[in-house]
């Protein structure tokens, strides 16, 4: 049986808010910048927003940028800068990576950058695909919940075409790093590997997973239910009706799906674990209730949302909100190898797993975990995504009565 409504979460602890000081940035960008170019911090004090307005350096006369913005003493702050989206983020000077930027806030503290390069001008590397196994491509799906249209990313499972059998599905999230390094921002989750493993040993049956691209910009909005002060829209129950009521039935009606929500599930990380648990609550009849995918944790080293301290928490469940209550061109295969498109990884919000916020480059949404579904699967060890675990005994509950 198929579980439903996965998440994986890291969520922050409250604190009391102490009085702010001034963090003063001053940077120095390369002669390539634009003119018109609008420069923003975009870390882990603002969700890892990359067109935060209210982190937006202002460009001084003799061409440098700098800003000055209110944190806490003490905070941990981890950030990077972009020019507003994570296809202009920074890079080194062979358009490599950049780990994080880090600085612990002090009493009278001034970051001073230098910006080697942007990832839209920096020199291209070649890319190679690591597809495992039959991928498609829908291009322009509409998502009429949103006003907007998006790429799905569907791996059918070895055999598919004909075994003339009907299959258990897994929906999931930020499908830009599901299957292919060459559309991760940071290394893949090697979802294909892993299910192709784990399908053949027995331990879980063959499936379809369907994933859905992450919005770029828009990736922390739609995954978000709830207003903040960082997330002004909020457009996580329309994101949950457009999976519930568009994506699913055109799924069920093209795909040879096992369309019950006993054999559906839905799964994510980080943000994406957020509006899992948070669709699974409000279509409750949608997904599989017997298991969860991922299981919940809050441990390990985790961020104040307020404070931005790290502080080492217990293993303890997370409180669970209360709730009341297509179209497209058509499918292309994505090869397994060769040069490859471009395409980013995806975010966290306030805290990710791990140290409060992961090192390794953003994507339209943030920064990367390095959240891997798999890779080697020796014996019992866990499946694991950093901060919750996904063991092996967990997956073979997902599809027990849909072999």
């Amino acid at each position: 049986m198929l579980s439903g409504g996965a998440a994986c979460l890291a969520l922050p602890l409250k604190s009391q808010p102490a009085a702010k000081v001034a963090v003063g940035f001053q940077v120095t960008v390369p002669a390539t910048t634009p003119r018109n170019a609008a420069l923003h911090v975009a870390g882990n004090m603002n969700g890892w927003n990359p067109g935060d307005p209210q982190w937006q350096l202002r460009r001084q006369a003799d061409g440098t940028w700098s800003g000055q913005f209110p944190l806490e003493p003490g905070y941990a702050l981890q950030f990077k800068l972009t020019r507003g989206s994570w296809e202009t983020v920074e890079k080194d000077a062979k358009g490599g990576e950049l780990p994080n930027r880090t600085v612990e806030v002090g009493p009278a503290t001034t970051v001073r950058i230098q910006v080697a390069s942007w990832r839209d001008q920096a020199p291209g590397a070649a890319v190679t695909h690591t597809v495992s196994g039959d991928l498609r491509l829908i291009e322009d799906f509409a998502m009429p919940q949103l006003a907007t249209t998006r790429t799905l990313r569907i791996l059918l499972p070895p055999g598919y075409e004909t075994s003339g059998r009907r299959y258990p599905v897994l929906y999931m999230h930020d499908a830009q790093n599901l299957f292919d390094a060459a559309t991760s921002f940071a290394g893949e989750w090697n979802v294909d590997e892993t299910l192709t493993k784990l399908s053949a040993s027995g331990a879980l049956p063959a499936m379809i997973v369907v994933g859905i691209d992450h919005g770029g910009k828009e990736r922390l909005a739609e995954y978000s239910p709830y207003r903040d002060e960082r997330i002004p829209t909020a457009k996580g129950d329309a994101y949950a009706d457009f999976l519930v009521q568009t994506l699913k039935p055109w799924v069920d009606r093209t795909y040879r799906t096992k369309p019950e929500a006993t054999h559906t599930a839905l799964a994510g990380s980080s943000l994406g674990g957020l509006i899992s648990l948070h669709t699974a609550l409000r279509h409750p009849g949608a997904f599989g209730q017997g298991r969860l995918l991922l299981q919940l944790f809050l441990g390990g080293r985790t961020t104040d949302a307020e404070g931005g301290r790290s502080r080492e928490t217990g293993p303890r469940p997370a409180p669970l909100p209360r709730h009341r209550r297509p179209g497209g061109r058509g499918p292309r295969r994505q090869p397994p190898g060769g040069a490859g498109h471009a395409g980013r990884g995806h975010g966290v919000a306030r805290a990710g797993p791990g140290r409060g916020a992961p090192a390794g480059g953003g994507g339209p949404g943030g920064p990367a975990h390095g959240e891997r579904l798999g890779g080697a699967v020796p014996g019992g060890a866990p499946v694991a995504v950093p901060g919750c675990a996904l063991s092996r005994r967990a997956l073979r509950g997902i599809g027990r009565h849909s072999k």
